[in-house]
């Protein structure tokens, strides 16, 4: 119990999670507090978690910065039992993929949202709560009015730009944000991972006063070389007081039948 987690990952169908809540049901409480104390972020992808075990899980916890999900099969009622937990833990950030969006956005107090596969949100809603930029010169301008309106610290936008003409497209954006006024207007193109540097695809625009979310920014997507930087890279930009969580030390816990995890961790390495 000396572990201490500050991130758990569950992956795929067959995980040993029943196997681990039922030796935490043996824990006395105060060493169930003391192993979760750190715990920031809970990340479910492809498994066949149970609601009751994971209503368990999360009410050993204190505190939940973030929670991710990917492909579970909980019904909206389920989703609802989850609920009273999800907003105990004053969970900040979430990165959901099903139709949850309206129960999350109503009944809990997300400072991130991050949307993937299929969240349940139609093309439509997009138009009338997004801004596009397809505009230039004087009505830019007065969408930057309403950024300063919004009093935001920090601006950014990431472009998929792969040719000569979607890059000057971004570099006439990024003169044009700078003439209306945002501040520190800045860009910076990187290679996706895959490609070798100087092959630059993708290009991030930042602007406003916020140095440090402007620099946490740059650090994800630019130095990180992704488009796409998952949940527990996310939090960095709402969270002031803790480093992020690129873990120094991972542990894969694969059951506590020894012989079952020696099998299962050759088979997977023959596979690969």
């Amino acid at each position: 119990m000396s572990l201490r987690p500050s991130v758990i990952e569950l992956t795929h169908s067959r995980n040993p999670l029943s196997n681990l809540t039922a030796a935490l049901r043996s824990v006395e409480a105060g060493k169930l507090d003391n192993f979760f104390g750190k715990m920031k972020m809970l990340s479910l992808d492809r498994t066949d978690i149970a609601v009751n075990d994971l209503i368990f899980l999360l009410q050993k916890l204190k505190l939940l910065e973030g929670f991710s999900f990917s492909e579970l099969d909980f019904s909206q009622k389920e989703w609802e039992l989850l609920l009273p937990e999800f907003q105990r833990l004053s969970i900040r950030a979430m990165d959901i993929s099903q139709d949850i969006l309206d129960l999350v956005l109503n009944k809990m107090n997300v400072e991130l949202l991050k949307l993937s596969a299929f969240p349940g949100l139609k093309v439509d809603a997009l138009k009338h709560s997004l801004f596009f930029v397809y505009f230039a010169g004087e009505r830019l301008k007065h969408k930057v009015d309403a950024f300063r309106i919004l009093n935001l610290q920090c601006f950014a936008v990431v472009l998929y730009t792969p040719c000569n003409d979607t890059k000057y497209a971004s570099g006439e954006l990024a003169r044009l944000l700078a003439e209306a006024g945002l501040p520190t207007v800045q860009l910076h193109r990187f290679a996706s991972k895959g490609l070798s540097q100087g092959h630059d695809n993708f290009t991030v625009i930042t602007a406003g006063e916020d140095c440090v979310t402007r620099a946490k920014v740059h650090s994800i997507y630019v130095e990180g070389r992704t488009s796409t930087p998952n949940l527990r890279q996310l939090l960095q930009l709402i969270d002031d007081f803790s480093p992020p969580l690129d873990p120094i030390r991972v542990v894969e816990f694969g059951g506590f039948d020894t012989d079952g995890v020696r099998k299962a961790f050759e088979a997977a390495r023959q596979d690969v």
